[in-house]
């Protein structure tokens, strides 16, 4: 796997974060292990209903943790049509994703309207969540253009867009003057050559 997939299909899954439960056009998720009551199990039979909303507590969250985090979830693929990069294939659905309207072979182009070929253009989709007024990942099902759209409920953050765009801590203030520290060197007696 290439170090962009990875960092496309881990924004791709953050930004999906936390949107579970059933979906209408994908298969109901496995059993539960242990058998629950006959009304609990009546009760999940049908299909649950999509999220209409992501919390921005939950993305301030998940987007510290950083891509490799996410990385754990996906498995993406780079699409190329006509020696052109068109965008990433997803592999397989995270159980976090259930409830969405995204499938296997599904391919997404845009995340927010950004491309998101390059690592550089993935960060910036990603860090871009901490301010987003929502989430809105374009992607192909076919030959179909579809999109999904999600409200992030909450104020934005811009103190986390400060701390995921910073390159590295805020510097640390410079110690006041503490004098001039003068070395000096006395050859000792006998080592000076020219001196016989």
């Amino acid at each position: 796997m290439l170090p962009r997939d990875a960092y496309l299909f881990g924004l791709l899954s953050l930004a999906l974060h936390g949107c579970g439960a059933g979906s209408e056009t994908s298969p109901p998720p496995a059993a539960p292990k242990a058998p629950a009551s006959a009304a609990a199990q009546g009760a999940s039979t049908g299909p649950a209903k999509a999220p209409d909303k992501l919390e921005r507590d939950a993305l301030k969250t998940v987007l510290p943790m950083g891509l490799p985090w996410l990385l754990r979830r996906v498995w993406p693929e780079e699409v190329f049509r006509e020696g052109k990069f068109v965008g990433w294939r997803l592999v397989a659905i995270p159980e976090e994703w259930t409830g969405l309207d995204v499938r296997p072979d599904d391919v997404v182009t845009r995340v927010n309207g950004k491309t998101v070929e390059t690592p550089e253009q993935l960060w910036d989709a990603w860090t871009s969540l901490a301010t987003a007024p929502e989430l809105r990942v374009t992607y192909e099902r076919g030959a179909e253009t579809k999109e999904i759209v999600l409200p992030i409920a909450g104020a934005p953050a811009p103190e986390l867009l400060a701390s995921l765009t910073s390159p590295s801590p805020p510097p640390r203030k410079a110690p006041g003057k503490r004098g001039t520290i003068v070395i000096e060197s006395r050859e000792p007696a006998g080592d000076d050559p020219d001196a016989k």
